[in-house]
């Protein structure tokens, strides 16, 4: 009776395991923007919100979509992505181009934007399906903050425009978030 009992014991907290496994498990879905062209995954719980007034340049609010996950309403940073198609007026560059010219860019003109403390964590390029890309991951303090940001941008140039992807979150919730960000990424295509 006890070695029974010992069994249904094991099998109940085996069955709990994987219950409490599987829910924390996130639920992915496939999101295709006609507006900008773009088909990517996200987790099933993040809000995709398009016709975002772009803060800096109001020409771009027809070519943002903004993914902003799905946090406790207690904290201060909402960890977001948003995918930004610039128009490079008929000029070709490469991945690597646009995110040294980026980085020189938030280096010379960032504290006009508010941007304080920038701090480039690294450049490299890579490949997102078919297409030859680059990142730049950087640290920053934002406008009216106390909050130390990191940010990871991937660039993907076609012909004369590129995609920008760009995933922030806090730095204390960067490990949490950046795998999340990398499957976002690496399910990049066009329509």
């Amino acid at each position: 009776m006890r070695k029974r009992l010992v069994y249904v014991l094991l099998f109940l907290l085996l069955i709990a395991t994987v219950a409490s496994a599987n829910q924390t498990e996130l639920m992915w879905v496939r999101y295709t923007s006609k507006k900008i062209g773009v088909s990517i995954v996200v987790p099933s719980n993040w809000d995709i919100i398009e016709q975002v007034p772009f803060v800096f340049d109001e020409s771009l609010t027809e070519l943002t979509v903004v993914i902003v996950a799905d946090v406790d309403e207690g904290e201060k940073y909402v960890p977001n992505m948003n995918i930004v198609i610039e128009d490079l007026d008929g000029v070709e560059v490469s991945a690597l181009e646009v995110a040294v010219s980026v980085n020189l860019l938030y280096l010379l003109y960032g504290s006009s934007y508010g941007i304080k403390d920038y701090k480039n964590l690294g450049i490299r390029e890579l490949t997102i399906g078919e297409f030859d890309a680059s990142q730049l991951t950087y640290e920053i303090t934002i406008p009216n903050g106390d909050q130390f940001l990191r940010g990871r941008q991937v660039y993907i140039p076609v012909g004369s425009k590129y995609y920008c992807l760009t995933f922030t979150t806090t730095t204390y919730q960067w490990d949490e978030y950046e795998p999340i960000f990398s499957e976002i990424v690496n399910s990049f295509v066009l329509e």
